[in-house]
């Protein structure tokens, strides 16, 4: 029989070794390899508002929150993902309910928000009542892109583009990640009533 050459015996090993070790190197991603694919539910009925109490300025006063445009096409109808896309938050009012559309379970998510800090929240919108318009650009469990419209009497007296980030999670068990989203939802409420601009335009 004929014998392979050293150079090609040689080169054939290091292809080998190398093959072996690519294998073993981990990915970017700082997901566990075994926690793709992992769907992480979001329920209306699980998410109550963590952040301090009332803001005293804010309490009583009317708002009427008009509905949510989601224009983020990193998101599907019922879901958004982590930012690797590896992990998926379904969103529904109840386990073991339909899924809901992303407008729909935010625009009930924010309800909560803002009843929280104080505010009488309207889904029916009367003269002199501040509305509140919220579309969505881009959305992933580490950043909420969005653009923030607040209209009185059909005038605007606010707008912006508002960036809501929180730092990558470190733990990522189902119900860390499930309560750092619902975290992050909190955030959005306190970062709309803190911005001086929105201050200024709905007190």
């Amino acid at each position: 029989m004929k014998k392979m050459p050293v150079r090609i015996l040689r080169l054939s090993v290091v292809l080998l070794l190398a093959f072996a070790l690519s294998a073993c190197t981990p990915s970017n991603s700082t997901l566990p390899p075994d926690m793709a694919g992992m769907i992480v539910p979001l329920t209306l009925s699980g998410y109550t508002p963590q952040f301090s109490g009332a803001l005293p300025a804010y309490k009583g006063r009317k708002l009427c929150l008009s509905n949510i445009r989601n224009d983020a096409r990193n998101t599907t109808n019922f879901s958004y993902y982590s930012k690797d896309n590896r992990v998926k938050y379904s969103l529904s009012n109840k386990t073991n309910t339909p899924l809901q559309l992303v407008p729909s379970f935010f625009w009930y998510a924010y309800q909560k928000g803002f009843a929280h800090a104080g505010l009488t929240v309207l889904d029916h919108c009367t003269a002199d009542t501040p509305e509140l318009w919220i579309i969505f650009q881009s959305f992933n469990d580490e950043e909420l892109k969005l653009t923030v419209t607040l209209l009185e009497n059909g005038e605007t007296i606010f707008h912006k583009n508002l960036t809501i980030a929180v730092p990558p999670a470190a733990d990522y068990s189902p119900e860390k990640l499930q309560a750092r989203a619902y975290d992050m939802i909190d955030l959005t409420v306190k970062t709309i009533l803190s911005t001086s601009e929105f201050q200024a335009g709905f007190l």
